[in-house]
């Protein structure tokens, strides 16, 4: 099952179902692509932990979550009305979103093979 979880940044991203739980969702340290592909479960020493929130319901295929996560990124306002500290917090998490889009490109034409 995949989720597509809206992150404080703004960013929206596709992620297994398993690493999001109770507004906190679990990123890998590094290797996103395998660690998606193989839906790793998330642990302390290779995940850090990342305030988000699920949009919609779960789904089974991975192609759809990610038309849908780009439905959300386009016609979606996912601003919400933080402070600039906790916005600064997440200086971290956002200069992975390149990197993530890529590898979740990868991910996507890895899927429709």
């Amino acid at each position: 099952m995949w989720s597509i979880i809206a992150f404080r940044d703004n960013s929206v991203e596709v992620v297994p179902s398993k690493w999001y739980d109770s507004g906190v969702c679990a990123w890998p340290k590094r290797n996103l692509k395998q660690c998606i592909d193989q839906q790793l479960s998330p642990n302390l020493k290779e995940f850090r932990y990342l305030k988000g929130r699920k949009l919609g319901n779960d789904t089974k295929d991975f192609n759809i979550a990610q038309e849908k996560a780009n439905i959300a990124k386009t016609t979606s306002d996912l601003s919400t009305n933080e402070s600039s500290h906790e916005n600064d917090n997440n200086k971290e998490h956002s200069g992975n979103k390149q990197k993530r889009r890529v590898c979740q490109q990868e991910v996507q034409s890895k899927k429709s093979l």
